[in-house]
């Protein structure tokens, strides 16, 4: 149990791992100093004083190196790290300092989803706590209390399981369902505040789910033979038709009449077939770095001849997390590189809470009057088959679909 809670609480950490393609374990030695062999046996709150004095200098040392590459001086990255969000035992908050990592100075402020990420924190920290102390009294006390307040509409708290469990091995499904909400709910806050202040010009839209796993419309997944090719349409595939879409539209003032085929992309961004292919179907692996590639090769491909590269637009990084951290998360491969098993994210579901944020948020800009593209807005992650075989006995979990070859 606590070793589930502890995960939850560093995948900030393993998200930033993601996306510069790197393991979890590497990724967390690099940053910390900590041996693999360290960190695999959990219970990190025990490692000695002398020793966390040496992980915070080693972060602090990795933070300003990366600040380094990105350009920033020792005060911007030493002012970054003062400023982290705190939680209330005066620790960084890693969901809500996750978010405010995507911030943009004078541009792109997220304090609703900053404030929503620390509620994770400090119920992730709660929980931990009870778990360390024998407490499962305090632990359902906590877990209920938090389930309470943050229910919507989809997902009414069920106050009746929490008092029914007695022993520790009986909290799985009812916390499972608690820390899959909780985690959606800090996707779909950034998602509402950051998308309507990037594209200001556009209708509001819950973006995320346009790079979210999307089934084959022709895949019957109950019972039909799953299509050769093709079978899933993965996050990052559905993250670079959206950037070709987006930039066409910056430069040629109209959206493309359909999401752009694998040829035409490879020659927009430079890239071979072969490449473009292996990004479709995973066998290669998007980093940020080469999603910032991508952005800036769709940019000159679009752009005016000789454009200077700083006036191409900033490239929406929240979207290139998203899709490179579900791809990593929704979808497990073959050691062959063939799917083996995906997750559907429930569409109601996100929408419902993205509205809320949408209710909820303050300070947002006015929304714009710009539609989207008929075709985008047509998309949708699950097909006829899935929806219909889960219009009953839908669990409160925001996952539509669970699929296991």
């Amino acid at each position: 149990m606590k070793q589930i809670l502890e995960a939850m609480a560093l995948a900030p950490l393993a998200i930033l791992g993601q996306i510069q393609g790197k393991s979890f374990r590497p990724w967390l030695t690099e940053v910390t100093g900590l041996s693999a062999g360290r960190i695999a046996q959990g219970n990190l709150e025990k490692v000695r004083p002398s020793k966390i004095k040496q992980i915070q200098e080693n972060s602090t040392a990795w933070a300003h190196e990366q600040g380094k590459k990105r350009g920033w001086s020792a005060d911007e990255v030493s002012a970054l790290i003062a400023n982290a969000p705190k939680k209330c035992d005066g620790d960084t908050g890693p969901w809500a300092s996750w978010i405010k990592s995507m911030e943009v100075q004078d541009t792109i402020r997220l304090p609703y989803a900053i404030a929503r990420a620390l509620q994770a924190d400090e119920l992730l920290q709660s929980l931990i706590n009870a778990c360390n102390n024998h407490d499962i009294d305090k632990f359902k006390q906590v877990a209920s209390a938090h389930q309470k307040v943050n229910a919507h509409t989809k997902q009414q708290p069920d106050e009746a399981k929490w008092t029914a469990i007695s022993e520790w091995s009986e909290l799985g499904p009812v916390l499972n369902n608690l820390l899959e909400s909780r985690l959606f709910d800090i996707y779909t806050a950034l998602d509402a505040e950051w998308a309507c202040q990037y594209f200001q010009a556009m209708r509001p839209m819950p973006l995320f789910l346009w790079v979210a796993p999307r089934i084959n419309d022709e895949w019957d997944v109950q019972g039909g033979n799953k299509p050769s090719r093709n079978p899933i349409h993965r996050p990052v595939r559905r993250l670079l038709e959206l950037c070709h879409a987006l930039v066409h539209m910056h430069y040629r003032k109209h959206w493309p009449l359909f999401p752009v085929g694998r040829s035409e992309l490879g020659k927009a961004m430079d890239l071979s077939d072969t490449l473009v292919g292996n990004y479709f179907d995973g066998t290669k692996k998007l980093t940020l770095r080469d999603y910032s590639n991508v952005w800036q090769a769709l940019c000159r491909h679009f752009s005016p001849a000789n454009r200077d590269p700083v006036d191409f637009p900033s490239f929406p990084v929240p979207l290139g997390i998203m899709a490179i951290t579900w791809q990593e998360t929704l979808i497990r491969n073959t050691s062959e590189s063939k799917l083996k098993s995906f997750v559907l994210v429930d569409e109601d579901d996100y929408k419902n809470r993205w509205q809320r944020h949408r209710i909820n948020g303050t300070g947002q800009p006015p929304p714009g009057d710009v539609d989207w593209p008929e075709w985008l807005l047509n998309q949708s992650v699950s097909s006829d088959s899935v929806r219909s075989s889960q219009s009953s006995g839908r669990s409160s979990s925001p996952r539509e679909c669970q699929y296991s070859s």
